[in-house]
């Protein structure tokens, strides 16, 4: 199978089919979604199963340990596909960036990922005006470039949807750090873009979706910036620095 699409979801049932129709309409043509349930309480699962009585490529996972690093990993491990994308239940994508993506990895096999850019928005894709400076450009980097390109400025930081990722790449740097919240994904970029060959496509691949009831915008409220960072530092660039 040419990719695995692993999606967490936690009390999220409205942006399933949304979510779903997201993938699909991206004309992707060897593909499996992998939705990972996280210990919902609302109508999430029921509505996972009803994507799967229509489509067989649907399949469903749970998750009890809580948290958005146990649900991914559980679904890269339960992955049957080459490449893996990690999707966030609540955004949306492009016309044809996944293809775009999965065409840069066929072209380059020394390339362990690809990433593109996004738009961040309190709307929709369709409601959102996309910015015109992509030239879809693929740009190569030696290594650390973008680990370090991305740990000194958070603002060149992008979400996991903008990645597509060699299956085999997990066994190089590791899964998500289940220790850390909110911001494990920034760690486990960080160690891909020192370890790792990463191409960068200059175009837009995803719309990052702000709303009040997202779990980093709720942990914004909580926690400050210092707080919400600080076991990233502690628990992965830390240890990191120290092996390396």
């Amino acid at each position: 199978m040419k990719l695995s699409v692993i999606i967490p979801v936690y009390n999220e049932a409205d942006f399933i089919e949304k979510s779903y129709q997201s993938i699909f309409n991206q004309n992707l043509k060897d593909f499996e979604i992998l939705y990972v349930d996280n210990n919902s309480m609302d109508a999430s699962v029921e509505n996972i199963n009803k994507l799967i009585e229509k489509d067989s490529k649907v399949r469903l996972l749970f998750q009890t340990k809580q948290g958005a690093a146990a649900a991914r990993n559980m679904g890269i491990q339960a992955a049957k596909g080459d490449y893996i994308y990690v999707f966030d239940v609540d955004d949306e994508i492009y016309p044809g960036a996944l293809n775009k993506m999965v065409g840069v990895l066929d072209s380059y096999p020394d390339m362990d990922a690809v990433f593109g850019k996004m738009v961040k928005s309190y709307q929709g894709i369709s409601e959102t005006e996309k910015p015109m400076d992509e030239t879809h450009e693929i740009i190569f980097k030696e290594k650390p470039y973008w680990g370090l390109y991305w740990f000194e400025n958070l603002k060149h930081v992008v979400g996991p949807p903008a990645f597509l990722y060699r299956s085999n790449v997990f066994s190089k740097i590791g899964n998500y750090n289940e220790e850390i919240k909110n911001t494990e994904d920034t760690a486990l970029d960080i160690k891909l873009g020192m370890t790792c060959n990463v191409a960068f496509l200059d175009t837009y691949v995803y719309l990052y979706f702000k709303h009040a009831s997202s779990t980093i915008e709720m942990a914004k409220k909580n926690e400050d910036l210092v707080s919400m960072h600080w076991s990233r530092f502690v628990k992965s660039h830390l240890p990191f620095y120290l092996e390396n």
